[in-house]
Order: structure tokens, then sequence, then C-alpha cells
């Protein structure tokens, strides 16, 4: 199913690729920089029309492919995603919770979507890559805005991080920093462990 009100994807990609090139190219002519925080040195904007800069795009263009890391959790992602979309799986889940497209079932949507992005955090940051899309399509198969699942999913993940009702990767490295306070009123080494955090984090979901 093909929503009218957006744009295809690859579509997105090619003109956010068209306005930062735009962009880089304003910057260098303004000679907009930044100052590096250790050695002080100013870095300046290239434009990526340069005759230079296109070279090292094409060079590297595979490269920059091949080492962005989630790559391999975002294909699968999107590769399920569009599988239930096309087959019908989505819709039919929509259905099922209480008629086509119904103010019950937009509200079960929107609910579940904050419910899930609080609790990604228990997969590290993979719930920006898996979710976000995954919201986008739901709220599209709900009779909503895609553009809003998205915004929904990603204030949920990012206000909901760290905060969870399972034990999630993040428990340990909490864990480090409450030992270190503790340690600053006097309680003895090692007395903090990565459940020390559970019932501050299981409320927290909340």
């Amino acid at each position: 199913m093909k929503s009218r009100r957006t744009l295809h994807p690859a579509t997105l990609f090619l003109l956010l690729t068209v306005v930062i090139v735009f962009f880089s190219w304003i910057f260098d002519i303004y000679e907009v920089g930044v100052a590096h925080p250790h050695t002080g040195e100013s870095i300046y904007v290239q434009s990526l029309l340069g005759s230079e800069s296109i070279r090292w795009l094409l060079r590297n263009v595979t490269a920059n492919f091949t080492g962005f890391a989630p790559l391999g959790m975002t294909l699968v992602a999107m590769l399920g995603i569009g599988v239930a979309q096309h087959s019908g799986m989505i819709d039919a889940c929509i259905r099922r919770t209480h008629g086509t497209k119904s103010e019950h079932s937009k509200g079960i949507v929107i609910g579940g979507t904050i419910f899930a992005g609080i609790l990604s955090n228990v997969v590290g940051d993979a719930g920006y890559i898996i979710l976000l899309p995954f919201a986008a399509t739901l709220f599209e198969s709900a009779g909503l805005h895609p553009v809003g699942g998205i915004v929904t999913a990603f204030v949920s993940v990012a206000c909901g991080y760290s905060a969870n009702i399972f034990i999630s990767t993040l428990d340990p490295l909490i864990a480090r920093i409450t030992q270190e306070a503790a340690t600053g009123v006097g309680l003895p080494e090692g007395s903090i462990a990565p459940l020390s955090n559970y019932y501050f984090m299981f409320v927290s979901t909340f």
C-alpha cells in the first residue's frame, strides 16, 4: 500500500543528499568553520561540488556503505517490516484490535508505540533503527500520518532511554555511575550491582 501523503524513502534520501551538497557549497563560500577542541586548529567546511570532493565520494562510496555499523540490523529490520506490510499482516493486526482504522485501534497503536519505545533500550540503541520505520508503517495502517509515527517513536526512545521494566544493556553502565556516587559518600567498593537500580528504573518506565 503506497501512501499519497509521503515521498518514497529513496526520493527523500536523494533530496537530503542534494540539500547537504548545496549547504556544503554555501558554507564553503562563506568559509564557515569551527575550532578543533584540542589543537585549536580551524576546520572549514569543504564544498562537495569540488572536483576533489567528487573524486573522494566516488572512491569511498562502497567503504562508506559497508562501514556503516548498524547496516546489517537496518537491512534485516527493513526486510521484515516490508514483508509484514505488503503481505497485509500489519493491516490484519490493526483490524483485529477493534475494526479498521477506528479510534480505539489508533489509541492502541499510539500507546503501544510509546511503550515499545520506552522499552527499546533493552537491545541498546537498536530502537532508533528498528522502531522508527515500524512505527511509521503502523501509523499509516491505522489511518494516522506516518511522520507522526516516526516522531512518536523517536521521542519515546529518547525520553525513555535507560528506563525499563526489564534488565537492559545500560544497567551495568548505570551501576558503575552509581558505584562512583556511593564511593563518594563512604560506601565500600563493589557494593553496587547491575540490579541495584532496577526498582528505580522500573518505576521510571511509568
